[in-house]
């Protein structure tokens, strides 16, 4: 790897057959080489399948799997370094990823998912799909070199909200965050981050949360 440096760089391994393997190089000056070990681990596999409340296959819902959020505690942050720097601390502490991480994939036409590439560890899955109620997340403990079979889950369809956001005056406000979230859902690690850093920290937990945002006359849905 060319062009490291001083401050040091994440490198991510990836093999065919392999669990996806992360390492820190060390910081390097101007000229040096550095040599770096890396021990591969044979992956994990998770499969299943999305169907809707009638089960019928869910095309192209986005399936995430993701270490397990720490266990309920005190969790205290320190908001120094900015708020990217606290965001990049925050989702390697909780698991919160976007999207395009490695351990996230679609379902195709039939609604079948393979996330392939996991360590051993602890996990959850979570599952969501335009117009269908998220999936609550699915913990799971999986073996080195596992093939696990059958993570299958329902959706059920999903209903609709809009409204308009405007000033004290009345006047429409456009590209304003709408976040709806279920009133019964448990506080995630999320939350008491937010609580503590007086900012919102909207990580995609895979709890429910919806985000919209409002069009140039204050509307969303």
């Amino acid at each position: 790897m060319q062009n490291a440096g001083p401050e040091g760089t994440e490198i991510t391994i990836q093999a065919d057959g392999f669990a996806i393997t992360e390492v820190e190089a060390p910081g390097v000056v101007s000229g040096e080489l550095v040599q770096i070990e890396a021990e591969l681990l044979p992956e994990t596999i998770v499969r299943g399948r999305v169907v809707n409340d009638k089960d019928e296959p869910v095309a192209a819902a986005s399936v995430r799997v993701r270490e397990a959020p720490e266990p309920d505690g005190d969790m205290v942050f320190d908001a120094g370094g900015g708020r990217r720097q606290v965001r990049r601390n925050v989702e390697r502490v909780i698991g919160g990823r976007g999207d395009n991480d490695a351990h996230s994939t679609r379902t195709d036409e039939q609604g079948v998912y393979e996330v392939r590439g996991l360590p051993a560890g602890e996990w959850e899955v979570m599952v969501r799909a335009d117009t269908w109620v998220p999936a609550e997340p699915l913990p799971l403990v999986l073996e080195e070199g596992e093939v696990r079979e059958g993570v299958d889950f329902k959706l059920a369809m999903g209903g609709s909200i809009a409204g308009i956001v405007t000033e004290a005056d009345g006047t429409p406000v456009a590209e304003m965050d709408v976040i709806m979230s279920s009133l019964d859902k448990a506080p995630s690690a999320e939350d008491e981050i937010t609580r503590q850093l007086g900012f919102v920290m909207d990580l995609g937990d895979g709890n429910g949360d919806r985000r919209v945002t409002t069009d140039d006359d204050g509307h969303f849905e």
